[in-house]
């Protein structure tokens, strides 16, 4: 059995999924809208900057949480901006779960 080949199976697997194609879908609708997809990248620069300061051990404010709260209660209310944040968090999730599944051989 070739892991390679095996990745490459798991990759066409994923790319057949409806996590990824509903992700490709509502990820070619925001395309469309310059302003939405405007508001997504700031959502996601954000949310990126807070995690890496969570990762880096730093305290996070009220205020900082609350900003990206706020921000994405704003982008809640584009029906294609909502549904291109859960297809994407959709998708990282089954990707976080096949990622421990192989973290788990690692660990045996």
């Amino acid at each position: 059995m070739n892991p390679y080949d095996k990745a490459r199976e798991l990759a066409k697997a994923i790319e057949g999924s409806a996590q990824y194609k509903n992700f490709q879908e509502a990820k070619a609708l925001i395309e469309e809208k310059p302003s939405a997809k405007a508001m997504v990248e700031d959502f996601q620069k954000k949310q990126l900057e807070l995690q890496k300061r969570v990762l880096a051990g730093e305290e996070i404010d009220e205020k900082a949480q609350e900003n990206l709260q706020e921000l994405y209660s704003v982008l809640a209310l584009d029906p294609d901006a909502a549904n291109f944040l859960n297809t994407e968090f959709s998708l990282g999730q089954m990707i976080q779960e096949i990622m421990n599944i192989l973290t788990d051989v690692l660990e045996r």
